[in-house]
């Protein structure tokens, strides 16, 4: 097992050959998910993921469950990197061995670190799936939220009901209340509120709430609350007006979703829900297109319903492509150009690549890449040859096709061409993309070298370093998940705003503890992130 040094001083020196001997062989394929009665699964042994993309089983296997608990309390809906925000998700949704020890209080830090993400449907999923997990209060807890975010108010008050602990939390001291307010029952609402109260959990705007659904409104009206999942159910429930100002500040993920699911929201409150939910990634493009039509041909309406409507209004395939390619290059920095990738990949995907439609060849071949469609990346960029492009982008939208490809046949000749188009304005560039490549295991041929031992790499922002050593002592444990988890926090904004020595030690541990897809992401994202507009 290579050494924490050998890790760092190889990637920080940016030198060529120290770098080849970091990398190491890509990840093994995929495990399936494990399948088997309840009873027998923990809450590690369940996932929400397709197989093909699920990570390893041992991911956990060299980890201490102090330690991930740790870790998963710094995780937010706000990872700035596409593809760590991605990796850690894939970490999170992975079926897995649990770690050795007393896991329960870890576990728990799973499911919360999931529900502060927003991923409703997947923690649903996979406590189904768990018997022990369906029976562990603190993890129902985030499954019943959950329930709030799918709009499923009667799931969550049946599962509510489940939870038996001497002292039930806040949480569910409210939630009964809701439960019996929704659905008429009067006297059990007043019954849960004055039990709420006597157990220190009052709230003067929760109880207005549940009085204006009773039928006992105050004489102000209150005001909707988006903060967590209980309160956007209880705002919704009640259909209070949203607050004049600044009505999704402190929203969480859970509310975000479920304002830009409901259909009787205001139209411009859940068109702006939407978006930041769709760009945290807890709804589908069909859902944020759908809040999107409801603000359509609003004087006011938002960047995302402007967008959805020319598409959508196009007159024909090509009117189409050229509405995407704008809405696409309007859109910055790269985690927002990503996200708008998202959206049309359907539209991408299947648009025609004839001259017609090649005018916008070079950007949905970058948009392609960046949401792992590699694919359609490789036609679009055929298509760009036959109209006139930029050979400099064209160089380096041909690296990043190099890495997705693992295409070590044409990584020489990808490698000179950078070199020989970047010129001396974008040699440092060029060297952080070429040494990505060689560290990725692709060989770049001797030129390539020579030039990477002479010229500095790009400089930009640097992680914390506390950070990236935990990085670091986490792939010499081989501790997968602990990897990908410390280089999602550490790619921070965008890989490509990163400087070149914590790059290329980023990618040399996630390949160390076999996550070679990951790497291949977080290097695409480097090379196409900053330059390929």
């Amino acid at each position: 097992m290579r050494s924490r040094a050998r890790l760092i001083a190889g990637a920080a020196a940016g030198a060529l050959l120290a770098v080849l001997c970091i990398a190491s062989p890509q990840s093994a394929a995929a495990q399936a998910i494990e399948s088997g009665s309840l009873a027998e699964l923990d809450p590690w042994a369940v996932g929400a993921i397709a197989r093909e993309q699920a990570l390893q089983r041992d991911i956990w296997g060299q980890s201490d469950p102090s330690t991930l608990s740790l870790l998963f309390d710094r995780l937010t809906p706000n990872i700035g990197s596409p593809a760590g925000a991605r990796m850690a998700r894939q970490a999170l949704l992975s079926p897995a061995t649990a770690p050795a020890g007393d896991t329960i209080v870890a576990a728990r830090k799973r499911y919360e670190a999931l529900a502060r993400l927003g991923l409703a449907d997947e923690i649903v999923s996979m406590v189904s799936g768990s018997g022990e997990a369906k029976r562990d209060p603190g993890i129902v807890l985030y499954a019943t939220q959950a329930d709030l975010a799918r709009g499923r108010l009667n799931d969550a008050c049946r599962r509510a009901a489940t939870i038996e602990t001497d002292a039930p939390p806040p949480f569910v001291l409210r939630l009964r209340a809701l439960c019996a307010a929704a659905a008429g029952e009067k006297d059990a609402a007043d019954l849960a509120m004055e039990v709420a109260r006597a157990s220190g959990a009052n709230d003067p705007w929760f109880a207005t709430v549940i009085a204006t659904l009773t039928g006992a409104p105050p004489a102000r009206a209150a005001v909707a609350r988006y903060d967590t999942s209980l309160n956007a159910s209880a705002s919704l429930t009640a259909k209070l007006r949203a607050p004049p100002q600044n009505a999704l500040l402190n929203a969480s993920a859970f509310a975000l979703a479920m304002v830009a699911r409901d259909e009787n929201a205001v139209p411009a409150l859940r068109a702006q829900a939407a978006a930041k939910a769709f760009r945290q990634g807890t709804i589908t493009p069909m859902v944020a297109r759908a809040a999107a039509r409801g603000e359509a041909g609003q004087r006011t309406a938002g960047q995302l319903s402007i967008v959805v409507g020319e598409a959508e209004a196009a007159a024909n395939p090509y009117a189409q492509v050229i509405a995407i390619e704008g809405a696409l290059k309007r859109a910055k920095p790269h985690g927002e150009f990503v996200a708008m990738a998202r959206l049309f990949a359907s539209e991408i995907a299947s648009a025609p690549t004839d001259p017609g439609a090649a005018i916008a060849a070079t950007t949905f071949t970058r948009a392609a890449l960046a949401t792992g469609d590699y694919a359609t990346a490789q036609r679009w960029r055929q298509a760009a040859d036959s109209v006139a492009s930029s050979p400099n982008l064209l160089s380096i939208l041909d690296v990043a096709l190099a890495m997705s490809r693992d295409d070590a046949a044409s990584a020489h000749f990808v490698a000179d061409r950078r070199i020989e188009l970047a010129g001396p304005a974008g040699a440092r560039l060029a060297s952080r993309d070429l040494q990505a490549l060689a560290t990725l295991g692709l060989p770049i041929g001797q030129a390539a070298e020579d030039f990477v031992r002479r010229t500095p790499a790009a400089v930009g922002r640097k992680p914390d370093p506390a950070l990236m050593a935990q990085l670091v002592a986490a792939a010499t444990r081989r501790a997968a998940g602990e990897v990908a988890i410390h280089a999602a926090l550490a790619l921070g904004g965008g890989a490509e705003e990163l400087d070149t020595a914590d790059l290329l030690i980023i990618l040399a541990a996630l390949r160390e503890v076999g996550l070679g897809d990951a790497a291949r992401a977080v290097a695409i994202e480097a090379v196409i992130g900053g330059q390929a507009r």
